[in-house]
């Protein structure tokens, strides 16, 4: 792996030079072009400060305040009691169930509930917001690492690690468990 600004030829990014941009830069510096990744020090640095951010926030909200969220751990909470995917709830839908309780899954994700049932065990009051905090700081990182390889410098990427960590409205939807943190 490149340290941050180290010079690599063209053979070393794997067949990168092969864009014309890189072709453009390889022809003018005498086949190298310049490879950018962030080091390994600000990559966990980011992390670090996003999860104090984003468990910080999740302490403040006890419970999911919107119906996704309140979905995923309706039906984590029935897959962990043993009763399957099912819901017990009537959703605010197109169509009612006839009985409840009802199949999950008709309408919303799967993977998310599924993700929840692990942590929910461990830890049964808030181990769905330990868990999606975890995931929503795991943002900070990319947007570093996104922002750097993509020609930024350091600082451009701790910009947007700070964007992707303090970005209000991702913040109050990355920490409950819903489908915000897994799939951005």
């Amino acid at each position: 792996m490149a340290r941050l600004g180290a010079r690599c030829t063209a053979n070393q990014l794997g067949g990168a030079a092969s864009t014309p941009e890189r072709r453009f830069a390889a022809s003018t510096r005498a086949h190298t072009v310049v490879c950018t990744v962030p080091n390994l020090r600000d990559l966990l640095s980011v992390y670090l400060v996003a999860v104090v951010v984003h468990v910080g926030w999740a302490l403040h909200v006890p419970a999911p305040t919107d119906v996704d969220p309140s979905y995923y751990r309706l039906v984590a909470r029935h897959i962990l009691d043993g009763d399957g995917a099912v819901t017990t709830a009537v959703w605010q839908l197109l169509t009612t169930p006839g009985t409840l309780p009802a199949p999950a899954d008709l309408y919303w994700m799967p993977l998310p509930s599924r993700v929840l049932v692990p942590f929910l065990w461990l830890w049964p009051e808030w181990g769905d917001q330990l868990v999606t905090s975890l995931l929503g700081a795991a943002w900070a990182p990319l947007a570093l690492a996104l922002a750097v390889s993509l020609g930024g410098n350091r600082w451009t990427g701790l910009i947007a690690a700070g964007l992707a960590t303090w970005v209000p409205g991702f913040l109050r939807r990355m920490d409950t468990p819903d489908s915000i943190a897994l799939y951005g």
